[in-house]
């Protein structure tokens, strides 16, 4: 999240996921941050896209904050996969990888594309 994590944060649903070590659940911010903004959704942003070898953006605003993000990311040589649909032509200008919804859940599913 945006945001600190604490305990109660965390859905209890998680929470199999947790004590098997299937999951992991990280958050770059300390005790201060308790509400999400616009700069922290940013911050978060980034930290996810530094921890991922691939990042799923389904839209980005031309000219807004994960546009800037997908072109930082492409440039680290991140591979970012989008939705093939017109409204995406901007990322995949940047190079993002379009994918149709099929393909990208084959992929969730460990079934590559």
């Amino acid at each position: 999240p945006g945001r600190r994590l604490n305990a109660k944060s965390i859905p209890a649903a998680w929470a199999p996921g947790i004590i098997d070590g299937r999951l992991l659940v990280v958050s770059p911010f300390g005790p201060g941050q308790r509400r999400v903004d616009r700069q922290l959704a940013g911050i978060r942003n980034a930290f996810v896209g530094a921890l991922a070898q691939e990042i799923f953006v389904p839209f980005a605003r031309p000219g807004g904050a994960v546009a800037t993000l997908v072109s930082a990311l492409v440039a680290q040589g991140r591979t970012v996969l989008t939705l093939p649909d017109r409204e995406n032509e901007g990322l995949m200008a940047m190079g993002a990888t379009a994918w149709g919804s099929d393909a990208l859940i084959r992929k969730m599913r460990g079934g590559g594309g």
